[in-house]
């Protein structure tokens, strides 16, 4: 099965995060991260806005966007940690922004992570109740994100992807 490929950028995000809050931020980091956030931001708020432009003014924009990524990318940076990150977004620059490309693909991969039962409902058509019985009977835990009633029960989504090629197997 071939799918498209994209980076989380939450996870991006969050190591500008780390990056602000722990380490060297001297010398261009400032400008590096905040032209990185506005960056993604950008292309986050295209994707929301897909349905409200024409097709040639939407690849117009997500055109200018790979621009605005590939000259951040032969920017020379002085700060360690930005070219750490331009290093990074030079290996994956092609998985960056797939999501605007291709409305079913999400901008993190928060759902590749994990997956609710509500949702595996959804997917298969069937009851929560016969879900979780079936992945209980297949040996696949859950992970209980929160605590008491309000507790969300979710199963890792390799795990669940597995189960569900097998059982297409046996169908």
């Amino acid at each position: 099965m071939v799918c498209a490929k994209q980076k989380c950028l939450v996870h991006l995000l969050r190591d500008l995060e780390r990056v602000e809050r722990y380490k060297d931020t001297s010398g261009d980091w400032t400008r590096f991260a905040k032209k990185l956030r506005r960056l993604i931001r950008d292309a986050i708020r295209l994707r929301q806005r897909r349905d409200e432009m024409t097709p040639a003014t939407y690849e117009r924009r997500y055109q200018r966007i790979q621009q605005r990524l590939q000259m951040m990318i032969e920017k020379q940076w002085t700060n360690r940690e930005a070219r750490r990150l331009v290093k990074r977004l030079r290996r994956h620059q092609q998985e960056l922004f797939t999501f605007v490309r291709d409305p079913k693909v999400p901008f993190e991969n928060n759902f590749a992570e994990r997956v609710s039962l509500k949702t595996l409902a959804q997917m298969l058509d069937a009851h929560r109740s016969s879900i979780r019985r079936w992945l209980q009977q297949a040996g696949i835990r859950p992970i209980v994100l929160g605590k008491g009633r309000n507790g969300a029960i979710r199963y890792k989504w390799q795990d669940v992807q597995e189960w569900i090629e097998s059982r297409e197997r046996t169908a």
